[in-house]
């Protein structure tokens, strides 16, 4: 198949683009400083290209937007300032396997009509943010990857996540240990919080998230045992995977245990 190369040229001349899409190809160079004119851009989508440099500022000018995917690139540097704020209508944010640093921002937990958000697979620190907790409509939470730190922050809000199936974020620096509103997710069907520092108990609540397909809790500092209602579930249940450090957690049921 042919893929394009070479640069995204200006787009300033271009006010009535509705959606750009030029994923899948090999363009190099930075994202055009003057995406922001194209004002009634409704999906921008510029993944697994060669992309450097970094997203910018003029993206929050972009008002209509629905859809940005920019995943598997080369994308480096903060978000920029204000990012999420203007854009009220968005739905899917996929940023994973890219360079971008800083910290990830609050005001996403103001677009409501968020059903996806994918950061995962690049070097974002600081704090997981509790406003995240408020977005009723998401279904994936994928923040697996980066230098993350501080506790899960999706605690007594967690029943306002009812929607939410997959919850990553494995391979951070995460500590403290799992609230037992956890289990407020009954949607879930995967639940990945390995290669973390977390500790404490399993919560029994896990047992409450029915439609669960895999859980990933090695590589942690939990102790104690799997519950056996979460171990019904896998006999009764979707539940496929369970993996735990099996010297620390005992488990009569879980993938990666003798029994």
């Amino acid at each position: 198949t042919n893929r394009l190369s070479g640069k995204i040229p200006s787009l300033s001349r271009m006010r009535s683009l509705i959606t750009l899409n030029l994923g899948f190809n090999k363009l190099s160079g930075s994202i055009p400083s003057d995406i922001g004119s194209s004002s009634k851009l409704i999906e921008v989508a510029l993944f697994q290209n060669l992309l450097t440099g970094r997203i910018p500022p003029s993206i929050n000018l972009l008002a209509n937007l629905r859809l940005l995917d920019m995943h598997e690139n080369t994308i480096s540097g903060h978000l920029p300032d204000d990012f999420g704020l203007n854009h009220t209508g968005l739905k899917l944010l996929d940023l994973h396997k890219n360079d971008i640093s800083g910290i990830i921002p609050e005001n996403l937990g103001s677009l409501e009509s968020l059903t996806s958000i994918d950061l995962s697979w690049n070097k974002f620190k600081g704090t997981i943010p509790s406003q995240l907790s408020f977005l009723n409509l998401l279904q994936f939470l994928r923040l697996d990857g980066n230098k993350l730190t501080g506790s899960i922050p999706l605690t007594t809000e967690m029943e306002y996540m009812s929607k939410l199936n997959v919850l990553s974020l494995r391979s951070n620096q995460l500590t403290g240990s799992i609230h037992s509103s956890i289990g407020k997710l009954t949607l879930l069907t995967s639940l990945l919080l390995d290669d973390n520092y977390i500790s404490g108990k399993i919560p029994v609540e896990i047992k409450n998230m029915l439609r669960l397909e895999m859980i990933l809790l090695e590589d942690t500092s939990l102790a104690g045992s799997v519950p056996e209602p979460i171990c019904s579930l896998k006999s009764e249940q979707k539940l496929k995977s369970i993996f735990v450090d099996c010297e620390e957690v005992s488990c009569s049921c879980c993938t990666n245990c003798p029994v």
